[in-house]
């Protein structure tokens, strides 16, 4: 069975509201695991006991005499009807509104159980039981915090020394176990009690894994979204500025002649298809232009959305300033080719402007604006690309018309 098909069938057992709280739906996902084992266990005991009660001996009696059950068929009895209450308890948990409230139930299931075994089996200081109760404070512990857990265990001494003063007070409790099964009942009472630690520690340690696994999937998700544009799965401003000043602080860390390259892309043309066509279809546009852009660079770079129609890459560990050349027109050359849009197909352009750390400059903040200067001074022809000029910095008027895309129906 799959973890996602277990973590399913617990599920099913615990309450919709609990998972607004994800400490209270890791307890009650531990709960209905070990409710659920418990149930199981003591059925398929009940009928292991119920089996070793048959006495081939005697013509597979079940019954010793007209007035008493055999020792072993009792025992069955109250194994099925224990694993009963347990699930019941089980469905509780499915209803109930209040998770600690069936939680304490439980304990109190638990321990009043042992404490009755307890009494039927010759007192605290004979009796095999003993080390079952044990069982209720481990579980309160897991469940419900430190505080419950010392609360239980506290109950739980008071209740020993309780039983213990009563019988050395001359108290006799009573013994319902046969004498000729002295040995097989103590080792049965070790399994139920191996069997009860075992099924919390490896259901709690599950469930805490599973939690902290869903955990770690959620702030990836998080920190995802908080780096990345929702739109186009691209790098968003933030995350840009991230990595532009890490890319400038390992260079000049590593001091070994490397160009870090960086590109503004203002897409032409783009503002009236949202006008004409709504923003579904620029959205779409977007989408597609930014597939595009991932394929003209490599996967170490980074290719980001900084604005409604504006992009930005960063190439890291360029060898020399040429390498950019290539890079550069090949994004012109792909953002030129037509775009296919449900049934028609639109045709923008790009302006592309670029500049190099640290042969223009060695701040990260100037290297913006000099890449953004050589955009402006691509617009002023359009379908270009430029790189960073001192020149460009003279020029005080950046102007540019737009034009209507093209669309061919």
């Amino acid at each position: 069975m799959s973890e996602q098909k277990l973590l399913k069938i617990l599920d099913y057992f615990v309450l919709n509201e609990f998972s607004k709280d994800s400490n209270t739906l890791h307890s009650a996902r531990i709960l209905a695991g070990v409710l659920l084992a418990y149930t199981l266990l003591l059925l398929f005991a009940s009928a292991a006991i119920f089996l070793l009660s048959l006495d081939t001996d005697s013509n597979l009696r079940l019954v010793a005499s007209s007035q008493t059950l055999h020792g072993f068929e009792l025992g069955a009895i109250i194994t099925l009807g224990i694993s009963f209450i347990f699930c019941g308890l089980l469905c509780w948990l499915k209803y109930a509104s209040h998770y600690r409230l069936v939680c304490r139930a439980t304990c109190l299931v638990e321990f009043v159980i042992v404490i009755l075994v307890i009494c039927v089996t010759d007192g605290p200081i004979n009796s095999h039981a003993t080390q079952l109760i044990i069982v209720p404070c481990i579980k309160a512990f897991c469940l419900m915090g430190t505080r419950a857990g010392f609360k239980w265990s506290l109950a739980t001494l008071v209740a020993l020394v309780t039983l213990e003063v009563l019988g050395v007070n001359g108290t006799t409790f009573i013994d319902m176990t046969d004498p000729n099964y002295h040995v097989e009942t103590r080792s049965v009472i070790s399994i139920v009690s191996f069997l009860s630690l075992l099924v919390i520690v490896i259901i709690y340690e599950f469930i805490t894994q599973r939690v902290k696994e869903e955990g770690e999937r959620e702030y990836k998700h998080y920190i995802h979204l908080a780096e990345h544009d929702p739109l186009t799965e691209l790098a968003n401003r933030n995350y840009f500025e991230q990595r532009i000043t890490a890319a400038t602080v390992s260079q000049q860390r590593r001091n070994h002649g490397e160009i870090t390259g960086l590109l503004y892309i203002d897409l032409d043309n783009f503002k009236p298809i949202n006008d004409n066509y709504g923003h579904a279809i620029g959205d779409d546009v977007l989408k597609m232009v930014a597939k595009r852009l991932g394929l003209c660079v490599r996967n170490s770079d980074t290719v980001a959305r900084i604005g409604g129609d504006e992009f930005a890459i960063i190439l890291a560990d360029l060898h020399n300033k040429e390498e950019i050349t290539p890079i550069a027109h090949k994004i012109v050359q792909q953002l030129k080719e037509p775009f296919y849009v449900d049934n028609f197909k639109v045709s923008i352009s790009a302006s592309v402007g670029a500049a190099l750390y640290p042969l223009h400059t060695d701040c990260p903040n100037k290297l913006k604006k000099f890449a953004d200067v050589a955009m402006y001074s691509a617009k002023a022809n359009r379908n270009q690309w430029r790189l960073f000029t001192d020149d460009m910095l003279h020029k005080k008027k950046r102007s540019y018309t737009r034009a209507k895309p093209v669309f061919e129906f």
